[in-house]
Order: C-alpha cells, then structure tokens, then sequence
C-alpha cells in the first residue's frame, strides 16, 4: 500500500509543478502575435533588398549595354589602338614588348640562346675565316 500512496504523491506533486508552470506562462496568443509582427518586418526588409538588388543589376545592365553599344563620336574602329589590341590578342606567338613578356623569360634563357645548335657555325667564326681567307690570297 505504501507504494500506490507514493505513487499518489508523486503525481499530486508532479500535477501542483505543472500548474505553476502554467500560471507563470505568458498566454500563446501573445507570443504568436510578436512572431507575426517580426516575420511581416523580415519580409518588408526581404522585399526591399530584393528591390534594391534588382535596380542594382537594371544599372549594370544599362552601363554595359551603354558601353558595348554607344561608339563614341571621335574613335572609329580603324584606331591604330584598336588595331594593336586585336593584332596582339589574336597573336598565337608572344608579341615583342608586352608588359607580361618577362613571364616568358626562364632562368638561363640566355645561356640557351649562347650555345650554338649543331650544324650551325657560332657567331663570329665565319668573319674570322673569311678574313682569314682574304688575308691568305693577299700575300700570294
């Protein structure tokens, strides 16, 4: 008997808790309202970055449109700059002075450059045999 009697009491305690509780609780409705108000707040910010995002790309839009379609009045497209532009991007070779050729430019190029290749007589050499040959038939 005893154990059905703390069993009892248990629940008696256990019910007194959740009352409490209850009575400290604030009522729902309150709580559901305070969300609404937020979540209508979010979506008037949401509404206005979206706005604001699209009036952002319409002006990109706009300025490109502006700049790949307006030809200004004193440029034709026989421009020497224009002409280097295209002559240097459609280059399938380096182009002599660009600004990125120093990329090109590996440690040792010139040691490379120095060597001869065979079949090849080094720089120099065939002046020094010709001058060779002039000064032989000179003194015969």
């Amino acid at each position: 008997m005893s154990r059905d009697r703390d069993e009892d009491d248990i629940r008696r305690r256990f019910l007194e808790l959740r009352e409490a509780d209850e009575r400290r609780a604030r009522p729902f409705a309150a709580d559901w309202e305070a969300a609404l108000s937020r979540m209508a707040g979010a979506r008037r910010r949401v509404a206005i970055r979206r706005l604001a995002a699209a009036g952002a790309l319409v002006g990109v839009a706009a300025a490109l449109a502006a700049i790949l379609f307006v030809k200004p009045a004193g440029r034709t497209i026989g421009d020497q700059a224009f002409q280097s532009a295209v002559r240097i991007h459609t280059s399938p070779w380096p182009t002599p002075g660009l600004p990125s050729e120093w990329l090109l430019d590996i440690p040792g190029t010139r040691l490379w450059k120095a060597i001869p290749r065979l079949g090849e007589l080094p720089p120099g050499i065939l002046e020094a045999t010709s001058s060779q040959e002039d000064f032989n038939r000179s003194r015969t």
